[in-house]
């Protein structure tokens, strides 16, 4: 299994980078749960049977349940009035059970329930596939609009300027920390200044330090005590001075009912002039986080949300409740304790991801950007040529691992990620770490030419001592050769298969040939090439 996670996760990045007709087949199969107008597939409807540990932690609970009540639903043959009036109970009782306002829930049924039985179901969609679609829907929409995101994490004209605040402990430096760091990540060239306006809390200037640092990113410090203002006011000149891009200003943790630092506050983003300022929320506070935004709301101008800790073992209230009663929209949400765990918000996405529909939106954005577009034709091109050594099963080692958690990625590919759980996932990460430090152990000779450890006669001894300098079992390095041998096997089927299906194009093909997914212009093209007759093709100089 964990080499099909490495070759699968691999091949979205190969499909989207260079082999566009072969991605589209697969996307537009994976997609189509979007789509009203395209039946289903069984395959990818949600099929329940056990605990997902593979959504947010946040969710889990909800999305078990939910994904319980639509797969017995998938399952009827026919779907009558009281089936429909059981499955929209149980969907009622999982949003109650997540924390979800009542009125809110109690308003996304009425909705779920006038329009199963107004809407005019289209030719060859269920019923069964319309109240699956009417409830992702009526997820995204309590989840909040897209585009918050975008329009926060969008390119500096000029200098653009950040506050962060919120409650005590919600998080807010390290989520500043980790904002630089995707901020960076989008735009590479962009100067950024962190600065340090907690001085109330000890210690708050130093993890700020330190975290800039980390994201390379400078700090503008002052002294523990020191009047915020006038710190804000000195890095501000610094930060025209020094021509900085975006400027993300650190305040002091408060308590709502601390009238002082509330004011204080307002202070703050009266000098600072910001573009936008974010609060940030900690998702274990449930509906109370919605309340806690309205407050915040009375004294600076929020611009966003963004939600922390979704990793952790609680309900979805704060994130079910928030957009509808406060009108706070949540642009990012934190999803681990690195400074990587910041990933912006959509609301359709996680919606997908909630009913166990999968998320490949975002999977191959991530794939995008863990492998460039040279690396990506070279593997397509040693797939054709049917080459597969220890240094290309590396090379997706390492890419899965660049990609984050093997659970985190497996939820996102539909109808895989909701049949996996916990405990495969942490053997499976533990066998891609062994695999690594296996082939680590390898001289470079071995990695290019795998067969000297399967027809050499001194295939043995290579074994052996391999085993020895990577500490590993007789077991593991057995399991690793057997896993290799498989996916060595995988990359031959899918070049061959790729060649078979004309699907590898040249770079001058996908320039001049962009109808990715078009099936219309695809066939559309190849019959004008079929109409050009071949004695009249001009050569050379009109010759």
């Amino acid at each position: 299994m964990e080499m099909s996670v490495a070759f699968q996760l691999h091949a979205v990045s190969w499909h989207t980078r260079g082999h566009r007709n072969f991605c589209w087949k697969r996307t537009c199969f994976s997609g189509c749960v979007h789509k009203l107008g395209n039946k289903w597939s069984n395959h990818i409807a949600p099929q329940r049977t056990r605990v997902n540990s593979l959504v947010y932690m946040l969710f889990d609970d909800f999305a078990n349940k939910l994904q319980q009540t639509l797969s017995n639903v998938s399952k009827l043959q026919v779907f009558g009035d009281k089936d429909f009036q059981k499955a929209l109970n149980n969907v009622r009782m999982a949003l109650i059970d997540a924390d979800a306002n009542v009125k809110i829930v109690d308003d996304l049924i009425s909705k779920v329930e006038t329009n199963m039985k107004t809407a005019k179901i289209p030719r060859g969609v269920t019923k069964t596939q319309m109240f699956v679609k009417l409830v992702h829907d009526g997820l995204v929409d309590i989840l909040g609009n897209k585009g918050t995101a975008e329009r926060i994490l969008s390119p500096a004209q000029q200098q653009r300027r950040f506050m962060f605040v919120g409650l005590q402990g919600s998080g807010k430096t390290t989520t500043i920390a980790k904002f630089a760091k995707l901020t960076l990540k989008k735009f590479p060239k962009a100067k950024i200044l962190l600065v340090a306006c907690d001085t109330r809390r000890p210690a708050a200037i130093e993890q700020l330090d330190i975290l800039g640092k980390r994201v390379n990113c400078e700090t503008f410090c002052a002294e523990e005590g020191a009047d915020a203002v006038r710190v804000l006011e000195k890095a501000l000149e610094y930060s025209v001075e020094q021509k900085f891009d975006y400027v993300f200003v650190d305040t002091a943790g408060r308590q709502v009912i601390d009238d002082d630092l509330m004011q204080e506050l307002g202070r703050l983003e009266k000098i600072a002039k910001s573009d936008e300022t974010l609060l940030v929320l900690d998702a274990m506070t449930g509906q109370e986080a919605a309340n806690v935004a309205k407050k915040f709301a009375e004294t600076v101008h929020v611009s966003g949300a963004v939600l922390t800790k979704l990793d952790s073992d609680t309900r979805g209230g704060a994130a079910l409740s928030l957009s509808t009663i406060s009108g706070c929209r949540i642009g990012f949400m934190g999803t681990s304790e690195d400074l990587d765990g910041l990933e912006p918000f959509y609301p359709d996405r996680i919606a997908s991801r909630i009913l166990g529909m999968g998320d490949i939106v975002t999977l191959v954005e991530k794939a995008q950007e863990n492998v460039s577009e040279e690396e990506a034709k070279e593997m397509a091109k040693r797939m054709m040529e049917a080459k597969f050594t220890f240094e290309d099963f590396l090379k997706q080692l390492s890419f899965v691992s660049s990609m984050g958690s093997v659970g985190n990625m497996l939820k996102m590919i539909p109808g895989v990620g909701n049949k996996i759980n916990s405990e495969e996932i942490s053997k499976m990460e533990k066998k891609l770490k062994v695999a690594k430090v296996i082939i680590q152990s390898m001289t470079k000779e071995e990695k290019k030419n795998p067969d000297l450890f399967y027809k050499d006669a001194t295939s043995r001894t290579r074994i052996e001592r391999i085993r020895k300098g990577s500490g590993r079992s007789q077991e593991e390095i057995d399991d690793f050769f057997k896993t290799f041998k498989a996916a060595q096997a995988a990359m031959k089927k899918l070049g061959a298969f790729a060649k078979k299906n004309g699907n590898v194009e040249t770079s001058e093909d996908m320039e001049s040939n962009d109808f990715t997914g078009n099936r219309a212009e695809r066939r559309k093209l190849a019959k004008t090439k079929e109409s050009v007759p071949k004695n009249n093709i001009k050569k050379g100089f009109g010759k």
